[in-house]
């Protein structure tokens, strides 16, 4: 039995909720990265759908990918339909890693390739380099009604009964993630 967590994960970016205006940014900045050589930084609280809409993007590129490259029968057609996603980028900060943010940025400079950050404070003085070097989308905590909706998909899809006023509370109780 696998995780409801795991199972009912965005697969498309169709599927991630609540963050409408920066994801459709981040898709046409993704599909246009070499032309601004610049990182995307999905800046927001946890839970709010940053890794999530990175690896719904990939997917959904790969599938094209591998389509027309069966069609077609090549490989290098589409080889720049990579993307590097620096996940949470809070990781690499501190006196331990001294150097990290400039080695960020060089790799953001110079990647051929979309250079993607998830992080919670972008604004920190600790990312100054790494936020001037990227485009900066925010997510916000997810509204209960965002929440509310998809539990009550996930509910219906698994055959779970339940009380709205229920579902209307762990929604709030869950605190936008």
């Amino acid at each position: 039995h696998e995780p409801w967590v795991s199972k009912y994960r965005p697969e498309k970016t169709d599927d991630i909720v609540g963050q409408d205006q920066s994801l459709g940014k981040f898709k046409r900045l993704a599909l246009h990265a070499d032309s601004t050589n610049k990182g995307i930084y999905l800046n927001g609280p946890h839970g709010t759908g940053k890794t999530a809409t990175v690896y719904a993007f990939a997917d959904e590129k790969s599938t094209v990918k591998d389509f027309l490259n069966n069609v077609i029968g090549q490989q290098s057609l589409l080889a720049k339909s990579k993307l590097i996603l620096i996940d949470e980028i809070e990781g690499i900060s501190g006196r331990s890693d001294r150097g990290a943010q400039s080695a960020v940025k060089t790799i953001i400079n110079e990647s051929p390739y979309p250079v993607v950050l998830t992080g919670i404070n972008a604004q920190d003085r600790d990312y100054k380099k790494v936020r001037k070097a990227s485009i900066v989308l925010p997510y916000d905590s997810l509204s209960a009604n965002n929440i509310m909706q998809r539990l009550k998909a996930i509910a219906e899809q698994e055959h779970v009964t339940y009380e709205e006023r229920e579902l209307k509370q762990l929604a709030r109780a869950s605190g936008g993630d």
